[in-house]
Order: C-alpha cells, then structure tokens, then sequence
C-alpha cells in the first residue's frame, strides 16, 4: 500500500490518499468517486504554492541584489568624498520592498496604500506599508503616517443623503473604477442649467478655528468638455472665494484664494487625487464643502451646462491637518487611521550602535508642513539623552543633539520643499555636521555625545512609542560607525 499526504508546509489542507480499500482514505472499492477530484486540487494547490514561493525567491534575490549593489557603488567611489567602508546598518527600503527583519513596525488600525500594480488597497493592522507610485510602479519606500480621522461619512457614496445637496448636477453611483479596482465610483453630470454645478457636503464642522485638509480622487467623464475642477469650502456661490481650481490636462493648480492651498497627484487611468488645505487663519463661512466644474475656460463656476460633461468622483477625505494623508473609507460613521512607529530596541540595537559616533544617512519624502516631524531618532527612550532628525515647524531640516537633558546643537536652517531628499548627519564629540542634498555642511565644533541609547526610531521621535510620525516615506537608511566628514556627508547627501 501506499499512501500520500497533502502536508499543510507546501500548500496542501493536511489530507491523505491511499491506493487501498480504506474507508478514510482509499481510492479502492468506489473512493475514488469522492476523493480524486478533491486530491487533484491538492495537487494544484501545491504546486500554486511553489509558483508563489519561487515568486517571492525571485523578488529578494533582485532585492539583495539591488542593495549590494548600491552597496558596491559608494565603496568604490572616491572616499575623499564617499566612505571607504560600508554601513553598518542598510535599511534600503524602496529597493528591497519589505521591512528588515530588525524592525519592530505597529499600527493598531487597518490602512491604506498603493501597491506595486498602482491601486489603492487596504493593509492589515500592524503590517508595513512599503508604498508604491501609482504611474511608475517604483517603490518610494516604508510610509509611515500620524493618526488622522476622516471627517466625512459616506466617502465613496455620493448619492447618499448626506451629500444631498446638489446643484446643477446629477449624481449615478457606482459607474467606473475607482482608483481601488472596484466599480464603486460614482459620476457627477452637468444638467442645462447656468447654475454652479457642484456637489455639495452641508453641514459640516466650522472650518476656521482650525487647519483642515479636503480631498477627493476625480476623473473627468468620457463624454463632454474638458472641463476644470475646484474644491470650495464656502457656503456662498463665487468664482474665487474659498476656491481652489485644478487642471486636469495639465495636472496642475491654477488658483488659491487667500489661505487655501492645492495640491493635485496623477494617477493612473485618468485619475487624480486633488486636496485643498484651508488654513486656520480663514474668516469665511467655511461650513461646506463643494466639488464641482468650471467653465471652458477653468475661471467661472456659474456655467451653463451641456448634459454631457462632469466627473467620476470617489474616496473624499476631510482630515484635521495642513497635508493630506493616505485615504481613509468611511461610511455610515467617520474612522480613525491610528499612529505608525517603526523602531529598533535592545539586543539589536546594541548589535550595531556604536556609542558616541556615527553617521546617519536618510532618503525621505515628506509633504510641508507646519508640524513637527521626525525622521529618526537615536535615544534612551526619552528626550533627555537622544541625537535625532527632525523637519521642525518652519519644515526646516533639523540635528539635534541632548545629553543629560542639556541640548548640546540644533543644526540646520536647509528647508525641506516637498520633494525627495537625503539628509546625511555626522556625529561625535566636539565635531558634528548635516548637510541636504548635497549642500555645504553646517558645522559645530562642540558639544558632547549621551551614552546609553537604547533604540533607533525610524519616522518618529525619541519615545518608546515613537510619535510625531514623518508623515511621509523613509526610502533608505544607513548609520555608519564612524563621523564621516564633510565632504562625504555632502556627496552622500546628494
């Protein structure tokens, strides 16, 4: 007799098959009525499962690959301006595509990021989002966000009662894809009236006492004008107050009113996501919100309309904060995205912490802002012994440096302008520099380095639980065991 098992470690359900009369697993004496069908599919079952294992084989082989050979590139350039040695930590994350192994990552909530094929997909409580560009494909790297709730119930329901008001315009639910590959985006048509056509949210909290960001995924309809779109946030109809105004030919904002300020992302299949931050300062009457066309020429709201132009609108997000964050869907109730921190502690930071000196090295991307943000931070899990990096509320790039609770330089007044930087900071005592992409380092010649630090955080402060999250993406880190010099911190930066 002989006899198979379907074992559960190569993707079969633990069953077994034998060639005998046996009544739980035989093929004989009729079994094989009941049992070939269901051992085939095991059979495939493994098989798909080696496919997939051979798949993800392939994927680290060509991420370790891509890291060792960034790695080979800056030990084989000059070392007056690139360090002879390599780093001792290597977090290369938009290369790799996972987190390191030493990471301990937490997020007590779901989440939302784009994935490698460019949509939009939900990520499970306390997994990593390594986040992707939705045209490109590229990896940008670990993304690591602070809580933000989403105000507006019903975010991809468009048609429900609490988006009733409408002018100018119908509403038809679920008529394209969304920018999740689900069919659940809803399209908003111009009727022949000359009024706004806009839809409208009624009704929502007092936007002036405090920073807000609106935001919604939009795509012109197949039919109709090339019209231009705004975002508004007055209860009063007029062309320039509380507006801000998108050109989706040209992906770019062509106007914000007095403490507005847009911003607009291509994304793939004619969509995109387009935001306005209402600053704090604004005195109107901001208690709607509005999405809507303009006129052929993107200037007038007040239009008439032809029956065949519009939008498909999907996933609105009004969040507390001056930059919009990752999408967050709602529906009957608003919801809650928790913090991230990302971190390592204990023996595995021993394992490559050199006491007193060292070089850290970050790529990162991070949108402006008025709040105070880190991009890691070396500490006793405290703010009284810690040397970090952190976008300050001006969003300079900041050094900092705390020993024994005595601040010992906070270097840096290069500014962070939105787009994809390295920032290379050199430490030790009496001798400390950061530079920004590449430009002269700023220097000091004092100041002592603490002892007993504990814990590397990577997109968050000193803490334990490190806050204060980059609200952006870590691309690439590495800490080197020695106070590179200038120059090299310059080269490396760039």
């Amino acid at each position: 007799m002989s006899k198979v098992t379907f074992n559960t470690s190569i993707g079969g359900d633990g069953s077994s098959v034998s060639d005998d009369n046996d009544a739980a697993t035989g093929l004989g004496n009729g079994g094989h009525r009941t049992r070939f069908v269901p051992a085939l599919q095991q059979t495939v079952n493994i098989v798909s499962t080696a496919v997939t294992k051979a798949d993800e084989a392939r994927q680290d082989a060509e991420s370790a690959a891509a890291s060792a050979a960034a790695a080979l590139e800056i030990t084989s350039l000059d070392p007056a301006n690139y360090p002879a040695s390599r780093p001792i930590l290597n977090l290369d994350f938009a290369n790799a595509k996972k987190l390191h192994p030493f990471v301990e990552f937490s997020r007590s909530t779901t989440a939302t990021r784009t994935n490698a094929k460019g949509d939009l997909e939900s990520v499970p409580i306390n997994q990593a989002r390594l986040d992707y560009d939705a045209l490109t494909g590229a990896c940008k790297g670990l993304l690591i966000e602070p809580q933000r709730t989403n105000l507006l119930t019903y975010s991809e329901q468009l048609d429900n009662a609490a988006w009733s008001t409408v002018e100018g315009v119908s509403v038809t639910s679920n008529t394209t894809v969304a920018p999740d590959g689900t069919t659940t985006a809803d399209s908003l048509k111009e009727d022949a009236t000359s009024l706004q056509k806009a839809l409208r949210r009624p009704n929502v909290l007092s936007l002036t006492s405090s920073s807000y960001t609106f935001s919604a995924y939009i795509k012109r309809l197949d039919t109709g004008l090339a019209r231009s779109v705004y975002l508004s946030s007055v209860s009063f109809d007029d062309s320039s107050a509380g507006i801000t105004r998108f050109d989706l030919t040209n992906g770019v904002v062509t106007y914000n009113d007095t403490n507005r300020v847009g911003g607009i992302q291509k994304l793939k299949n004619g969509w995109f996501r387009v935001w306005q931050h209402i600053d704090s300062a604004d005195t109107n009457d901001s208690n709607i919100l509005k999405i809507g066309t303009t006129d052929e020429l993107g200037t007038t709201i007040l239009h008439a309309g032809d029956t065949d132009s519009g939008l498909f609108v999907w996933g609105a997000q009004l969040e507390a904060g001056d930059y919009p964050t990752s999408y967050i869907p709602t529906v009957a109730s608003t919801v809650t995205r928790n913090a991230e921190a990302a971190r390592i502690s204990g023996d595995l930071f021993n394992s490559f912490y050199t006491e007193g000196v060292g070089t850290v090295i970050a790529d990162f991307h991070a949108a402006t802002s008025s709040d105070v943000r880190f991009l890691w931070s070396l500490s006793d899990q405290s703010s009284n012994n810690r040397i970090d990096c952190r976008l300050d509320s001006s969003d300079s790039v900041k050094f900092f440096c705390a020993d024994a609770s005595l601040n010992q330089f906070d270097l840096g007044t290069q500014l962070n302008d939105g787009n994809v930087k390295a920032v290379a900071a050199a430490f030790e005592a009496n001798s400390s520099a950061v530079s920004l992409a590449g430009q002269t380092a700023e220097a000091i010649a004092s100041g002592t380095i603490p002892s007993g630090l504990t814990q590397l955080a990577i997109g968050g402060n000193y803490l334990a639980s490190p806050g204060q999250a980059l609200g952006g993406h870590i691309a690439h880190l590495m800490l080197y065991t020695a106070r590179l010099t200038n120059s090299q911190a310059e080269a490396m930066s760039q």
